[in-house]
């Protein structure tokens, strides 16, 4: 099981709050992961290839941290199914690699419990990233132990 890390950010010059709240409440409804470059040349985008290749790595049962891109609510996300194209309408909503997910609401007394704040969740130069701290990711699979 690996620890992962995602923004969920939209760098679109049109992108509003509302917009990206949107999109966010989609993905949780859905239970989905997804990134979404619609509209730019997807080949030409160093962002979106270091991306796609981040989301083809998750494996079933891998751990991803998530947070509401509005109010900053922590989300722990289980990995239970493989990376997926997606056409139709999430395409049309700029969202077109996707993979399947449970969320799982996490209190900020929850993180504290276990060591970790807010900040540890944050992805810090990518859209989405494996965690490589140890402590991050022991005390990350102690609280998935615990709210399983």
């Amino acid at each position: 099981m690996n620890v992962w890390r995602m923004n969920i950010i939209d760098h679109r010059s049109a992108a509003d709050a509302d917009s990206i709240k949107r999109k966010f409440e989609l993905c949780k409804t859905l239970d989905i992961l997804a990134i979404g470059w619609t509209g730019w040349k997807v080949e030409d985008s160093t962002g979106y290839k270091k991306a796609y290749s981040a989301m083809k790595r998750l494996e079933i049962g891998d751990l991803v941290w998530v947070k509401d891109p509005i109010n900053k609510t922590p989300y722990l996300c289980k990995i239970t199914d493989y990376l997926k194209t997606e056409t139709g309408i999430l395409a049309d909503n700029d969202i077109n690699v996707i993979t399947p997910c449970e969320y799982i609401d996490v209190s900020n007394a929850m993180l504290a419990k276990y060591g970790l704040s807010n900040d540890d969740l944050t992805s810090k130069n990518c859209t989405i990233g494996q965690c490589r701290v140890k402590r991050i990711t022991d005390a990350t699979k102690k609280l998935y132990g615990a709210i399983k």
